[in-house]
């Protein structure tokens, strides 16, 4: 075994034993999101930043980027990081200030990701980067594919990307040297998902791939029948998709095999975000409550617009927002929506959490910073 495996195996394990202890998916830690959708599970789980008592919201702050290229950002301790157009952009999350911005040799679209005190930024150029995250300085970077990368995933002392090329990268956190490829035959547009033992990916034709982490080997591939263009969602017992057909299937984490289904629309833009015992998913103008061991629904509600990026779940509540500018606060158990936020322009981005506030990027590209309005409660 070489060293580099070693210490995948050792990392894994710890991971194992932390999951076995705390349960699958967990929020991330000490209000962290430190890569899309919240963790590697990509289950759209956010820091329990508002109660459901917490009332409606009001702007903080916001940070016009001067453009439309804006990717999901991430947070790490008390910044903001995320790429917009051809720069690369920290702020503190408190006020909205800008900490550091870096240029980049090429626009980048996906969330960055944090590793070992570095920032993994995948550009729309197929280059692979890591900067520094205190001064956003380059490490290093490694030329991959002539298309987009996905959003990474780091795992171990890997980054793992996918390229709408069709093909899986991995490469060394520490050096940027490649460690392994494996080509899938369709693109993925997606980031890949992990559990800490298995890479999972989504193609755009509709094929579900197992990957090895520390081989690259695919362990199974199963097509769902549809096209995919949303990242896999990692639950405690099935991993979950949402089709462009409206589908939403639960498979085996083991083969891949078919769980259940669930029709839900027409079409779906987002991927699953996952609960304690249910999951919810968007098609179209609507979003619904899934049972996540059976697929009956739970409840459905008609949104103002169309919902093109993942609802995120915080606590007890769920955070959806529409292509023509709401934000919904709705009620995990019952549907209820508690709240909605209407002043800004729609967003086709997941809503990012920390402990305090919810960060929103509006499609005319600012980012924009909302915490409880106290004038609510008085």
């Amino acid at each position: 075994m070489t060293l580099r495996m070693l210490l995948i195996s050792l990392s894994l394990v710890g991971w194992l034993i932390l999951s076995a202890i705390a349960g699958t998916p967990v929020p991330p830690a000490s209000g962290n999101v430190p890569t899309y959708l919240g963790d590697g599970q990509r289950s759209g789980r956010m820091p329990p930043s508002l109660r459901k008592d917490s009332g409606e919201v009001s702007e903080t702050w916001r940070y016009p980027t001067g453009s439309r290229s804006v990717s999901t950002p991430i947070v790490v301790g008390d910044r903001l990081v995320l790429g917009t157009g051809t720069s690369l952009v920290a702020l503190d999350i408190a006020s909205g200030e800008s900490l550091w911005s870096v240029p980049l040799p090429s626009t980048v679209s996906t969330a960055p990701a944090y590793k070992d005190a570095a920032l993994l930024v995948p550009l729309d150029n197929g280059t692979l980067q890591a900067r520094d995250f205190e001064t956003g300085k380059l490490r290093w970077a490694t030329p991959l594919a002539s298309s987009r990368l996905s959003a990474p995933l780091a795992l171990g002392d890997l980054a793992i990307v996918a390229s709408t090329n069709g093909t899986v990268y991995a490469v060394e956190v520490g050096d940027g040297r490649l460690a392994w490829s494996v080509p899938l035959g369709s693109g993925v547009t997606t980031a890949p998902s992990t559990d800490g033992a298995v890479v999972w990916v989504a193609t755009n034709r509709g094929d579900v791939v197992a990957i090895d982490p520390g081989t690259g080997a695919v362990i199974w591939q199963v097509a769902t029948g549809s096209a995919v263009d949303t990242a896999v969602s990692v639950g405690d017992d099935a991993l979950y998709v949402a089709g462009a057909d409206g589908r939403v299937s639960a498979l085996d984490p083991a083969n891949g095999a078919l769980i259940w289904e669930s029709v839900i629309g027409s079409s779906t833009k987002a991927s699953v975000a996952v609960g304690e015992d249910r999951v919810f998913a968007s098609a179209g103008r609507g979003i619904s409550a899934l049972d996540a061991q059976t697929g009956v629904v739970q409840w459905q509600i008609p949104m103002p617009a169309t919902v093109a990026a993942t609802p995120v779940v915080a606590g007890e509540v769920l955070h959806a927002t529409t292509v023509q500018g709401s934000l919904s606060a709705i009620d995990v158990e019952s549907g209820r929506i508690l709240w909605r936020f209407d002043a800004f322009r729609g967003s086709m981005r997941p809503v990012t959490a920390d402990e305090d506030r919810l960060v929103v990027i509006d499609i005319s590209g600012d980012v924009i910073s909302l915490a409880p309005d106290l004038q609510s409660h008085s």
